[in-house]
């Protein structure tokens, strides 16, 4: 049997984890998580590839879930996709932390636009 790749969905949306789930699960094994913190625990515990998360959370945003998985020793440099109905400029100034441009997906996407990213990533 091949062993897929763990990627970690986190959005506090069950209908986008959804969505989601259906566009990755051919490729990855995917774990879904509802809130920051929901996230960062099976972060902790589980072999991750990649993070595929909502920007905009109630109680942990996306911003301070990254923040904090970049904390956690041997895992700082896991890849975090970030999707966001906003504008990126936006949202650097909103939030001056040091994430990268490219790791963001505007919604609405298309499949090329993530796959894309998976391919900046992990091929």
């Amino acid at each position: 049997m091949i062993h897929k790749p763990n990627l970690l969905i986190v959005d506090d949306d069950i209908a986008s984890q959804l969505v989601y789930e259906a566009m990755f699960s051919g490729t990855f094994n995917v774990i879904t998580a509802s809130s920051g913190f929901e996230a960062l625990g099976i972060f902790k515990e589980e072999i991750i590839t990649m993070v595929f998360m909502n920007c905009q959370m109630p109680v942990m945003s996306g911003f301070e879930t990254a923040k904090q998985m970049r904390m956690i020793e041997g895992k700082s440099a896991t890849p975090i996709i970030f999707v966001t109905a906003f504008d990126s400029d936006h949202i650097f100034e909103e939030n001056p932390m040091a994430f990268q441009k490219e790791l963001f997906i505007h919604k609405p996407f298309d499949s090329q636009d993530i796959s894309k990213k998976l391919e900046q990533f992990l091929w």
